[in-house]
């Protein structure tokens, strides 16, 4: 658990734990809050420590740019790809492996073959290629508007690590700039919410029930919840905890995609 605060919220939780399932044993929940500390810690990792993400970010957008409007300083290019930060080599080695015949040929698909490519490729297989592996989309900005009044060229927008930044939409009416609250780290909202669905899961496992939620009350699971939130950080946790029910219900009400009517021959039953 995270050292500050952590007896009173291990305290609270066990309390809500107890009430939603009397019989948990000491060995269970020692399991439940080692998991969740670490689930803790890593989401401190990623939203306080901002450097990383907003490192790798920068860096992938920067090469994007120049190879769109300088592909022919392919040297500089190469020389970027191979510096990329840790976590930027993440984000193109996932992409390069769906990819795997054309990066690696028969090779293993490892950071050093993926750099062997990058750096002896032809430079039109370069430009060609290397987009792909930076940005899964591409999305067109308007420009931002200056001091003058005056809008800047508008311009693409490359989706890069599931995000777009620097976007400018006055043509869209849902679209709002991010907020400063967004800026370095992982997006807080997708940070957030991974913890709070790792908080369901090990409380399913803990206590054997499922996440709930009654009107005009609030369940165990909902005031644990809660108080998880609050503890790392969170000031409106039902912002949070609004955006997990969402979640719960869109995947309760969708078709599933498992093939539970196949013939008994296939599935047998019991």
């Amino acid at each position: 658990m995270s050292k500050k605060n952590e007896p009173e919220l291990r305290e609270s939780l066990w309390k809500h734990i107890q009430a939603a399932n009397p019989r948990v044993v000491k060995k269970t929940s020692d399991r439940f809050f080692n998991e969740l500390g670490e689930a803790i810690e890593s989401y401190h990792k990623e939203i306080i420590e901002e450097g990383p993400y907003r490192d790798a970010y920068e860096a992938l957008r920067d090469m994007f740019k120049l190879i769109e409007k300088a592909p022919e300083k392919t040297a500089k290019i190469r020389r970027k790809f191979i510096a990329l930060p840790t976590f930027a080599r993440e984000a193109v080695m996932r992409r390069a492996s769906w990819r795997k015949e054309e990066f690696f040929r028969n090779n293993d698909p490892t950071w050093e073959n993926l750099a062997y490519w990058a750096e002896n490729c032809s430079d039109d297989e370069l430009i060609e290629k290397l987009p792909i592996l930076i940005a899964n989309g591409r999305a067109w900005s308007f420009g931002q508007v200056r001091e003058n009044g005056e809008r800047s060229a508008p311009h693409i927008e490359p989706m890069v690590m599931g995000r777009v930044g620097r976007l400018h939409r006055p043509d869209v009416e849902w679209y709002e700039p991010p907020s400063s609250e967004s800026k370095g780290g992982r997006p807080p909202k997708e940070a957030i919410d991974h913890l709070l669905r790792t908080f369901g899961l090990l409380w399913l496992e803990t206590t054997g029930q499922a996440p709930d939620k009654r009107r005009g009350t609030k369940t165990p699971f909902v005031r644990a919840a809660e108080a998880l939130l609050i503890h790392v950080g969170i000031t409106n946790p039902e912002k949070t905890m609004k955006r997990f029910w969402a979640s719960i219900e869109f995947h309760k009400n969708r078709d599933s995609q498992v093939p539970w009517d196949l013939d008994d021959d296939i599935n047998p039953g019991p």
